[in-house]
C-alpha cells in the first residue's frame, strides 16, 4: 500500500470560537489521514485558543502578538510545515469527507501542476456557489467563477484557471521554495490571486478541482480583518 504523503494544513484563527466544534468535527472526519494542523491565531481575545488547546491537543498552535491579517498570518505559518503539500484552509468552513483526498489526488497527477482548489458552496444556501474557479475581465478585474448561481454541470469539471481561492487553496512545497507564498502588502484579499499569477509566470499549472468542496461562512471570515 503506498503511505500517503504528508499535508500540512494552515488556519488562520482570528476570535474563532463560534466555528471551531463544526469545523473540527469535519477535519476529524476527513478520509485522507496523514494531516498535520498549525492553527496560526491573530492574537484571539475569545478564548478560542484555549478551547483549541484543551480540545483538540493534536493541533499546532502558533499564537502571535497581533492581528496580522489573512497573507502575513499564514506567511508566518509556513516555517512550521512539514508536508510535500501544504493546504491554507479557513476556520468558518465545513469540509466535506474527501476534500483532501481529493486535492491531493489531483497533485500528485503531474509536476507541471503547482495549485490546486475547491469548490466553495455558501454554507447558509449549499445549492449556491462562492467559488468555481477563478478568472479576470478585460480591464484586469479577478472574480470568482459560478458566484452566487446554483451548482451546474459546466462547473463540474476539472479545469486549469487563473486563480484559487485562498479559503481552499493546496501549494506544492517544491513550488513554494521557488515563489514564496503571499506578497505582504495584501493584508487581505487578492493575495491569491497574485500567488497564482506567479506560478503561472514560472510555468505551473492552476487547476480547479470540483470533486473538492466545501462549505464557506462568507460572512463570519470578514471579522478576522477587522
Amino acid at each position: 500500500m503506498i503511505e500517503e504523503p504528508l499535508v500540512s494544513v494552515i488556519i488562520i484563527n482570528y476570535n474563532g470560537l463560534g466555528d471551531l466544534e463544526e469545523f473540527f468535527d469535519s477535519i476529524f472526519n476527513l478520509t485522507y489521514k496523514n494531516v498535520e494542523l498549525i492553527i496560526i491565531d491573530n492574537n484571539s481575545q475569545d478564548n478560542s485558543v484555549e478551547i483549541i488547546q484543551k480540545n483538540y491537543p493534536i493541533v499546532k498552535i502558533v499564537e502571535l502578538k497581533k492581528n496580522y491579517g489573512f497573507a502575513k498570518g499564514n506567511n508566518l505559518g509556513m516555517p512550521f510545515t512539514k508536508g510535500k503539500y501544504i493546504v491554507l484552509l479557513n476556520m468558518d468552513t465545513v469540509v466535506d469527507k474527501n476534500w483532501l483526498t481529493e486535492l491531493v489526488k489531483v497533485a500528485e497527477q503531474s509536476n507541471y501542476i503547482g495549485i490546486i482548489g475547491s469548490k466553495i458552496y455558501y454554507y447558509d444556501n449549499r445549492e449556491i456557489i462562492d467559488f468555481a474557479g477563478g478568472s479576470s475581465n478585460i480591464y484586469g478585474k479577478a472574480f470568482h467563477i459560478g458566484m452566487s448561481n446554483k451548482d451546474n454541470e459546466i462547473l463540474n469539471k476539472k479545469k486549469t484557471t487563473f486563480y484559487i481561492c485562498g479559503a481552499s487553496l493546496l501549494i506544492k512545497r517544491e513550488l513554494y521554495d521557488k515563489i514564496g507564498l503571499f506578497d505582504p502588502i495584501y493584508f487581505a484579499y487578492f493575495e491569491d490571486v497574485d500567488l497564482c499569477w506567479r506560478a503561472w509566470m514560472i510555468g505551473y499549472k492552476v487547476i480547479f478541482a470540483p470533486k473538492s468542496f466545501l462549505y464557506h461562512k462568507i460572512s463570519t471570515s470578514f471579522k478576522i480583518w477587522e
